[in-house]
Formats: C-alpha cells, sequence, structure tokens
C-alpha cells in the first residue's frame, strides 16, 4: 500500500519495501537452513534504486548472507559494494567480452571476493538474456565455445580454474552436459536450473501455468523484443505475445507501404 501522493513519494516508499523484504526473505532462509544454509540474494542492477535496496539488506544482515548475484546491466560497483561488507559477488554475463569489461574497470580491484562468474546463455535464458546488437537472436550459438572464451579471459587475468563458471540457461538433465563436466577446458562448472524450481510442490504459481511449462515444445519460446527496456526477452508463446507479434508485422508493413 502506497500512501505518498508524489511519483517521488511513492518511489522512496518501494525502496523501503524492497529493504524490509530482503531481510525478512534473508531471515526466512536462515531460519530454514537452520543457520547453516549459503544463503544468496539477487538484485537486478538496472532497477531503480537498486543499490539502495542493496545496501539497506546487507546493513541490517550482511552476516548471514554469503553472496549477491547481479544481473541486469554491467553492475560495476558491484564489487566495491561486496567489499564493503565482506561478502562474495558473482555477476551475471552473456559473453566473455562483458566479463571482460567489468574486470577491466572495477572487480580486480576485489579478486579475493569473486565467488563464481554465472554464464546467462542468450538463447536458453528465459527472461531478459544480455542479447547484444552484435548477435543475431534467430541464429542461436553454441554455449560450450562461448563459455571456454570465458574461461580463457578469466585465465588472462589470472583467476584459477577452481573460480567456478555458472551455466544458466536451458539445464534440465545433468545427461546433457557430460562433455562440460570434469572437462579441462571449461574448469570448473557449476549448472543453475531455472524452470524447474517453478514446477515444484512448493511453487505457488498456478496449476495452469506449470502444465503450460512441462508440456513446452520446440518453438513455443519466442525471443521477442517487446520488453518496455527496449531489451530482447524469452517468453512462452500466448495470446498476448502472439497479439503483439501481430501488430509488429501490421507496423512494419504499414512502414514499408508509406
Amino acid at each position: 500500500i502506497y500512501h505518498g501522493r508524489t511519483r517521488g513519494d511513492r518511489h522512496e516508499e518501494l525502496v523501503a519495501y524492497g529493504i524490509r523484504g530482503g531481510i525478512q526473505q534473508v531471515e526466512m532462509a536462515h531460519e530454514v537452513s537452520g543457520g547453516k544454509g549459503a544463503i544468496n540474494i539477487n538484485v537486478l542492477w538496472e532497477m531503480g534504486g537498486a543499490q539502495r535496496v542493496l545496501h539497506g539488506i546487507l546493513e541490517a544482515c550482511a552476516d548471514k548472507i554469503t553472496g549477491v548475484t547481479c544481473g541486469a546491466g554491467m553492475p560495476y560497483k558491484l564489487s566495491e559494494i561486496a567489499a564493503q561488507y565482506n561478502v562474495y559477488y558473482l555477476p551475471i554475463v552473456s559473453s566473455g567480452r562483458a566479463f571482460r569489461a567489468l574486470w577491466k574497470r572495477a572487480y580486480h580491484k576485489v579478486p579475493e571476493l569473486l565467488g563464481a562468474v554465472v554464464y546467462e546463455d542468450p538463447w536458453l535464458a528465459g527472461g531478459h538474456n544480455g542479447l547484444s546488437n552484435a548477435e543475431d537472436p534467430l541464429k542461436p550459438q553454441d554455449p560450450y565455445p562461448r563459455v571456454k572464451e570465458l574461461r580463457e579471459m578469466m585465465r588472462k587475468e589470472g583467476l584459477p580454474d577452481t573460480l567456478p563458471i555458472v551455466m544458466a540457461g536451458g539445464v534440465w538433465h545433468l545427461r546433457d552436459w557430460n562433455d562440460w563436466i570434469d572437462n579441462e577446458e571449461l574448469g570448473q562448472i557449476v549448472f543453475q536450473l531455472g524452470t524447474r524450481p517453478l514446477l515444484t510442490v512448493e511453487s505457488p504459481i498456478p496449476e495452469t501455468w506449470k502444465s503450460r511449462l512441462t508440456n513446452i515444445k520446440r518453438g513455443d519460446v519466442l525471443l521477442h523484443k517487446f520488453s518496455p527496456t527496449g531489451f530482447y526477452s524469452s517468453a512462452v508463446k500466448n495470446p498476448l505475445i502472439n497479439g503483439m507479434v501481430a501488430r509488429s508485422e501490421r507496423q512494419i508493413a504499414y512502414s514499408s507501404e508509406h
């Protein structure tokens, strides 16, 4: 519930809610794990007030937090913030080039707290996925050479192979990744399962949504640019998405005729 009468006032309330909610989630996770869990929190860097929310949560309960994962942008200040509270930081990148930019500009100053590098595949991951203008959304690339390139860049900067790269996006069965495990070219690899937790009994999403996700077929997911952010995003095709596609095609046809 927002009480402010101006956009600015409501933004301040939103930041306060974000901090309170984040602290509550950390406390719940700490209690569930009996104080023995490695709790990792996630923040979207391009979210309004993101840095203030992160500071607020860490100021209150950094002693219960192991690391901070961060994506949705280029979080150059993430390592600096992590150092203030002595927690690990885990940047999310979609290419070796993106990691190199982060490392050269900021992360090389705090190498000891770099917990892992999360590789979010632009074509396999859901949501906003870091596809750049240099990549074709209709021509997906094999993640193996992209992760190999990321590891090579990390090695050039003196980072050990024991520092994990987390493969995120499109991971359903470990048997699909046998050639990645114990692979000297890639170093230590960790896998993140994103969609599957949505399908658990504990997941609060509607059963119709769970049923839709368990019956997705090839071609049911669209990589589109309808997001208000202007970045590419993945979504399951539905009447809303189909309508936006049709409207976009009509706009393209109109523009070509006039």
